[in-house]
């Protein structure tokens, strides 16, 4: 049975070039990375972070350590990159929610006003069974309507300027030591 597994590693490597047998080997791969990264994290946690910290801080002058520094530096450009979506979003996101509080405030305060003697008129007419002929919404209520500019029908997307170096967005998501 051994002998089978080579056969099928030496075929996997050498002779297919269909990608599903590439994946198979990809999935070993990452399963024994996995597990070396979980036996060894807790063991090696304090060294990671001195590491990193003499990166961060360009202390580091080892030539071994030329492929750590390369891949640190891609790690902290995918977090830059990952923590200024994350501060455009809330920026979007906190002007979207201004926005539309305004909207509703408006909507609320341009709802057209139905004058209370009119309701209990209407209401009396209900009760005395006057309403048998049929009538319009317009009868039934003053309905006063504003016409908007067509400008105002349509938010257009605007270009945002938004500044990343805030003060705000410097330790966010940061815990405060004890």
């Amino acid at each position: 049975m051994n002998n089978n597994e080579d056969n099928i590693d030496f075929r996997n490597e050498f002779l297919m070039a269909n990608p599903q047998y590439f994946n198979i080997n990809r999935l070993k791969e990452d399963d024994t990375e996995k597990k070396f990264i979980e036996n060894n994290k807790k063991f090696y946690k304090k060294r990671i972070f001195t590491l990193t910290k003499d990166i961060f801080k360009q202390n580091i002058d080892d030539p071994k350590a030329k492929n750590t520094i390369e891949y640190f530096n891609k790690f902290l450009f995918s977090a830059i990159n990952y923590l200024q979506l994350i501060d455009e979003k809330d920026i979007i996101q906190e002007q979207l929610n201004n926005n539309i509080n305004n909207k509703s405030n408006n909507i609320l305060n341009n709802l057209p006003s139905i004058e209370e003697d009119y309701i209990n008129k209407v209401d009396l007419e209900r009760i005395n069974n006057n309403v048998n002929k049929t009538k319009t919404i317009e009868e039934y209520y003053n309905i006063k309507s504003k016409k908007k500019n067509k400008e105002e029908d349509y938010d257009l997307p605007k270009i945002l300027n938004i500044d990343l170096k805030q003060e705000k967005f410097k330790n966010k998501g940061v815990k405060n030591k004890k």
